[in-house]
C-alpha cells in the first residue's frame, strides 16, 4: 500500500507515466470516466477523443458506451457512427 502512495504522490509528467502507473486496465477505467465527464459537460470532441482511445485500448468496453444513455449526445457524431458500422454494433441502438 506504501509503495502504491509513494507513487501517486509522484506527479505523473506525461499519459506515458499515468498508464505505467495505473496499468492498461486502469487506464482504460480512466478513459472511459474521462469521457463520461466531457459527454456530461456537453464538451463533444473531447469526450469523442477519449471514447476513440478506450475503443483501441478496450474494443469491447466501446459496446458498453454503446448502450449507456448518457452518452446519447455522442452517437449522433459521424465518427461515433462510424465505429458502430465499423464494429457492427448498429442493432444495438435499435433496442
Amino acid at each position: 500500500m506504501s509503495d502504491t502512495l509513494g507513487a501517486l504522490r509522484e506527479a505523473p509528467r506525461d499519459r506515458y507515466d499515468v498508464e505505467r502507473l495505473l496499468g492498461e486496465g486502469g487506464m482504460a477505467l480512466l478513459e472511459e470516466r474521462l469521457a463520461l465527464l466531457h459527454a456530461r459537460l456537453g464538451e463533444r470532441d473531447e469526450a469523442i477523443r477519449w471514447v476513440e482511445a478506450l475503443r483501441n485500448r478496450r474494443p469491447g468496453r466501446f459496446r458498453l458506451i454503446v448502450t449507456n444513455p448518457e452518452f446519447d449526445g455522442l452517437r449522433g457524431d459521424p465518427r461515433f457512427r462510424a465505429w458502430l458500422r465499423q464494429d457492427g454494433l448498429e442493432a444495438l441502438l435499435r433496442r
